[in-house]
């Protein structure tokens, strides 16, 4: 009798068993597709395409791959979300195309996105089949993240074009790269300025689709900014709880040095973390490899959260991380791998990159005359002395680029909660939740140590995201300190942590508002002159109008932010001591004379031999009384054509 239940249980097994091995069957034909696609993209081997069909076959893999359960978790791999044999056919039909019609911009492209369309759907809609109902608390997290997100977007977003007043010449430079690409041949390509990756001004390019001119160009940055405070919450109300996230949500939100990233246009800013939902975020590692090097901090936290659960995690977590992270690794490589291609074909496009590295061959002799130093080993101290103490006190700030003033990255109260977060995480250094945001943050630091003339905004995003984080542990240290106090003395513990929370927030947020749209966008910077030089040349029309500029050698009509505000524009650059135009140089239409404070006698001796015009004075803001630029606008008419 037990062996006829033996058999019986056999046979459930064995018809149980019968689904997954056809799924198993799907993928493993999937594969030999994939294979056979790249095969095809290797033996065509046109402008190295192969990475190109990489993602589409990665989305075939994943729609037709079996779910994966464990007994510790509800679904470490998601189920397949939709008819597979339609789907798999429509995607290996995208990934081989793409191998075989390499010629084809447009064809890698389509596939590219339908294979990053089809994985971050599969993920939300397999987590939406497997989502519990929500609770009061999942209610209550989401009101706040929306209070949040609508605190964010109209900090971030009120007055674009006008606050910063300057606009940075790097930022004129990015902005004219994603006006010019050619998105198609472009996307997975180091482009234009300074080789940054094609998609980093393919995202710059999307705000134009919303607005024009400067309000355009910081529209994708401003949106990021939105978006990163979603995860930041989720992250620190996992350690600290929903009410330390929205403390260091608000803060975040109202911090001077970040707000003033975001709005800058150089797409520097932190990154959005990401929710740890394997697949989704090895999709966002790898297009945060696309985009540019502040982004990359993505699989770095990632790689920080797997490297803490695997060496202090429990057995089952270790074993459920070993199989989510092989396929977070394997989406990012497969999302990343045409741009990986790309470099891996045209290396020499990483040498700006690594002479940025403090101690590289270029870069050591500019290091050791800031430093006053010929040692190596004192560049590298300085440096790290000069990272690891951003957040608090850098007395050249407002010469790096993102300080609004001297002083420290973060406001005085969120310094002090990050300070109070270190020692919060040092002490539950095992736990994951304290744990793996102190390794990110100083991995991140030793990256900004690590790029000349630290900190450098290019890494100072990645590090105060980190940064923020911890800060939030901190918050939610001092809110369980105040609600013990408080039973102690036999006061509502509740109502003494909210009003306590309540004050933490309101004051941080109105602190760096203040600062950043009350005092320094209201004082001067040093690159107004050029940003107002170049609004004065855009006020003339594109055609029949024509710039003389006096500023070298503080500028000159190269520069990115002019040419970006205006665009279209001609003109010519009048260098000291060279030959001045004559009244036959002068062209029909508008001719405009613009000098700086040092070249405003040379414009009056030039005006002498000139034509009549009128004279325009303008002044700085602040200090008051001071002239910023002169201006001469001469009219000259058509001249009428010969008999």
């Amino acid at each position: 009798m037990p062996r006829s239940g033996d058999a019986i249980a056999q046979r459930i097994d064995t018809a149980s068993d019968a689904p997954a091995r056809k799924q198993t069957s799907r993928a493993l034909a999937a594969l030999v597709g994939a294979v056979l696609a790249i095969a095809g993209a290797v033996i065509v081997h046109r402008h190295g395409y192969a990475g190109h069909a990489l993602i589409a076959i990665g989305a075939v893999l994943f729609l037709l791959a079996p779910q994966w359960r464990t007994a510790e978790s509800d679904v470490a791999v998601p189920s397949v979300v939709s008819r597979t044999s339609i789907a798999g056919l429509l995607l290996l039909t995208l990934a081989t195309g793409t191998s075989i019609f390499s010629l084809s911009d447009r064809a890698v492209v389509v596939s590219w996105l339908a294979g990053c369309v089809a994985l971050i759907g599969g993920v939300v809609v397999s987590r939406l089949r497997f989502a519990p109902p929500l609770d009061a608390r999942a209610r209550r997290r989401t009101l706040a993240i929306v209070l949040l997100v609508v605190v964010a977007a109209a900090v971030n977003f009120y007055r674009l074009a006008d606050f910063p007043p300057a606009v940075h010449g790097d930022a004129g430079e990015i902005a004219l790269g994603a006006l010019d690409m050619d998105v198609i041949h472009d996307l997975f390509r180091t482009t234009s300025w300074w080789h940054l990756p094609g998609m980093h001004h393919a995202l710059q390019r999307l705000g134009f689709a919303f607005a024009d001119g400067l309000r355009g160009a910081r529209a994708t940055d401003a949106a990021f900014g939105v978006a990163a405070v979603v995860p930041l919450v989720m992250i620190v109300e996992e350690a600290a709880g929903l009410l330390a996230a929205v403390v260091i949500g608000l803060s975040a939100i109202g911090a001077a040095n970040l707000i003033n990233t975001w709005r800058l246009g150089l797409g520097l800013g932190p990154p959005p973390f990401l929710a740890l939902f394997f697949l989704l975020a090895g999709v966002f590692a790898g297009l945060s490899v696309q985009v540019n090097l502040s982004a990359r901090v993505v699989p770095l936290a990632l790689g920080c959260f797997a490297a803490h659960e695997l060496v202090f995690g429990t057995e089952s977590g270790r074993r459920r991380m070993r199989a989510g992270f092989l396929w977070t690794t394997a989406c990012a490589l497969l999302v990343a791998g045409p741009l990986l291609c790309h470099y891996a074909r045209s290396p020499e496009l990483l040498q700006p990159r690594a002479d940025k590295f403090v101690l590289s061959e270029p870069m050591l002799q500019i290091s050791e005359q800031i430093y006053h130093t010929s040692s190596p080993l004192v560049v590298v101290w300085q440096q790290a002395l000069r990272s690891f103490g951003m957040f608090h006190f850098f007395r050249e700030g407002e010469n790096v680029g993102f300080f609004v003033r001297d002083g420290g990255f973060f406001e005085p109260l969120t310094a002090a909660f990050f300070v109070l977060g270190l020692v919060t995480g040092a002490r539950r250094f095992r736990e994951r939740q304290f744990g793996w945001p102190v390794v990110g943050w100083i991995l991140s630091v030793l990256l900004v140590a690590a790029t000349i003339y630290a900190p450098s905004y290019h890494r100072a995003g990645p590090a105060a995201a980190f940064a923020l984080v911890i800060a939030g542990l901190g918050v939610g240290a001092l809110l369980c300190a105040v609600g013990r106090v408080a039973e102690t003395v036999h006061l509502r513990g509740r109502v003494a942590v909210v009003v306590t929370a309540t004050l933490i927030a309101v004051s941080s947020f109105v602190i760096g508002i203040r600062t950043y749209f009350f005092d320094y966008c209201r004082r001067e910077w040093t690159v107004t002159d050029s940003t107002e030089v170049a609004r004065r040349i855009a006020a003339e029309p594109a055609a029949g109008a024509f710039t003389y500029l006096m500023a070298a050698p503080r500028f000159n009509l190269n520069y990115g932010n002019i040419r970006f505000l205006a665009r279209g524009r001609q003109g010519e650059d009048l260098l000291p001591g060279g030959s001045p135009p004559t009244v036959r140089d002068l062209r029909p239409g508008v001719n405009l004379f613009i000098a700086l404070p040092h070249r405003v006698a040379e414009l009056k001796a030039l005006a002498a031999t000139l034509p009549p015009g009128s004279w325009e004075e303008h002044w700085k803001k602040a200090p008051s009384g001071q002239l910023e630029f002169l201006v001469l606008r001469i009219d000259v008419p058509e001249r009428a054509d010969s008999p």
